[in-house]
């Protein structure tokens, strides 16, 4: 190969350039590999203003979790997914006994830690959670999750992880195995160690 190459280089001009060329190409693909990799963010904790991570307080656990009605058929897989979390987290994050929650309350002028709601219909985002927390302490308030009622299997389980890894303050995650991954809801993703050990770190 290194002979071809000498002999190559030598024939002529054009050759040296296209050699040089296919070595620059080749570099900085590389380059860009190693770079994707260096630069990809755990970006850890969302943030209020001033800085500090949004946590909920210690006295509020474990967490109430209140569902609507057309939230029903996602229990199973929520109480499951939450099971998890209290097991490796080894504390009991959220309170497992979850209460029915009527539609005409609002978490504007409801003390409700967390509520779990479905979409509208043809909601295409998978879910979405709407945290409110201090500005001055960033301590965490409330959470409203909703999720695209549509979704299945395990699909509709990455979905409910990657939320509640919202509602516990932790930010979206850029490396691909994570469930914080902006783009995790696209297949079935677990809580990976690093996952787990942020989780751990948002209860302690």
């Amino acid at each position: 190969m290194f002979d071809w190459l000498v002999q190559v280089w030598a024939s002529s001009a054009a050759n040296k350039a296209m050699i040089i060329g296919g070595a620059v190409i080749l570099v900085g693909a590389i380059v860009g590999v190693i770079y994707g990799v260096l630069t990809q963010q755990d970006r850890g904790f969302m943030k209020a203003k001033n800085g500090k991570p949004l946590r909920w307080s210690t006295d509020k656990m474990p967490l109430t979790i209140r569902y609507t009605e057309d939230a029903e058929p996602l229990l199973q897989h929520l109480i499951a997914i939450l099971g998890d979390i209290n097991m490796f987290s080894k504390r009991v994050v959220f309170n497992l006994t979850i209460f029915e929650f009527g539609r005409e309350e609002s978490l504007e002028h409801d003390p409700i830690e967390v509520l779990f709601d479905v979409l509208p219909t043809g909601a295409t985002v998978g879910g979405t959670t709407d945290l409110r927390w201090d500005e001055r302490t960033g301590e965490l308030l409330s959470a409203h999750v909703q999720i695209d009622r549509l979704i299945r299997g395990e699909q509709l389980i990455t979905v409910i992880r990657h939320e509640f890894g919202h509602v516990l303050g932790l930010d979206h995650d850029d490396k691909k195995n994570s469930v914080m991954h902006p783009r995790a809801s696209q297949r079935d993703v677990d809580f990976t160690d690093n996952d787990k050990e942020r989780i751990t770190k948002a209860v302690a």
